[in-house]
């Protein structure tokens, strides 16, 4: 892994195990660097010099993808082979996972046989499990949003970590993906994802709706996987087989 200045030149190199794949990375209110290690199944923790503080999750996690790290301090952890995501304390404790209603659940307390109905109508909306989880944001309001890549949709859950909304599903069309990846989020709220073989970036409200396709193929995109927006730029790593490039551009108003 490798932490790059602003100015785009590199600064200091991360060594990990051969075969390791660091596959994201976040950093913690205390400054240090937290990276996940898709082979060894766990999250690596390094301090901005470059020295290796400590690792946890070995006993819970197959292949860690996407991480980020809450005002908590708590690491949220997408695993594509568990189609999981966890969530841990700041010292590594596993605490809980995230996880969509299930009929049972969402309708504990609830003996009406019409809201019954309705809670079946309203979860049949949604995919009541995780396939392939990706990449995880947090907004600026405490939500998170999981990119549930092979259902092919978004899924943002309260700061109570309760499913809240869901938008997407598998297409070409303008609101629809084909294996969604990174996603990210502005100060005003708005949502951005890296389709990834649909080889575009697009924007949609907190709500979800869709606004515009941002960057496609025509504008050198190929294949997005992880994106960030900071300071009206955004980032995006990109490439054909494998993605060995970043392309920063300007936000407009």
């Amino acid at each position: 892994m490798v932490l790059f200045g602003a100015d785009g030149y590199p600064k200091i190199t991360f060594s990990f195990e051969a075969g390791s794949e660091p596959c994201a990375t976040c950093l913690t209110p205390e400054g240090c660097l937290a990276v996940t290690l898709k082979r060894q199944g766990c999250v690596a923790l390094w301090s901005t010099s470059g020295e290796p503080v400590t690792e946890f999750g070995h006993t819970v996690l197959s292949g860690p993808t996407g991480i980020q790290c809450d005002r908590h301090g708590r690491f949220i952890v997408a695993d594509e082979q568990a189609n999981s995501v966890f969530i841990f304390s700041n010292e590594g404790q596993l605490l809980t996972k995230l996880a969509p209603p299930t009929l049972d659940t969402a309708a504990q307390g609830s003996s009406s046989p019409l809201s019954q109905i309705q809670t079946s109508s309203f979860l049949n909306s949604y995919h009541n499990s995780f396939n392939q989880p990706r990449y995880v944001c947090l907004t600026h309001t405490g939500n998170y949003v999981i990119s549930d890549s092979a259902n092919h949709c978004i899924k943002i859950f309260d700061q109570d970590m309760q499913l809240s909304s869901q938008f997407g599903s598998y297409g070409q069309r303008d609101g629809c993906f084909k294996f969604p990846y990174g996603v990210a989020s502005d100060a005003e709220g708005n949502l951005y994802v890296a389709d990834h073989f649909n080889n575009r970036v697009s924007m949609f409200s907190g709500e979800g709706e869709f606004i515009q396709h941002l960057l496609t193929l025509q504008d050198g995109i190929a294949r997005p996987k992880s994106i960030a927006v900071c300071r009206s730029l955004l980032y995006v790593t990109h490439g054909d087989i494998r993605s060995n490039k970043v392309s920063v551009f300007a936000l407009k108003s």
